[in-house]
């Protein structure tokens, strides 16, 4: 009878473990899919102020003396053509536009 406890105990155990194993394995591959761990949201982010054409797009970006925009940035000002400057605002919108470019 202890022998079949003890088994049993060790099939759960290997569930287990293999379960782990699963959930790695998928964290990998996930990982690999977007090795810098960067966000969709972040990416287009990243995408719209690249491509913005004027200085001082978001009030974290450097003017040409390397201070911080802050209250002088486009996004701050609310600038017809200012960029998405944080991941919480982009849309679904923006992330279908951005894959299909």
């Amino acid at each position: 009878m202890d022998d079949i406890r003890t088994f049993g105990f060790e099939y759960i155990s290997l569930q287990r473990s293999l379960r782990l194993f699963g959930v790695a394995a998928l964290i990998l591959l996930v990982s690999a899919c977007n090795p810098f761990g960067i966000s969709i949201e972040q990416e287009v982010v990243n995408w719209a102020i690249a491509n913005y054409n004027a200085a001082c797009p978001c009030p974290f970006s450097l003017d040409s003396f390397g201070d911080q925009c802050g209250a002088q940035s486009a996004w701050t000002l609310k600038t017809l053509n200012a960029p998405v400057c944080y991941p919480s605002e982009v849309t679904s919108d923006m992330i279908a536009k951005f894959l299909a470019a």
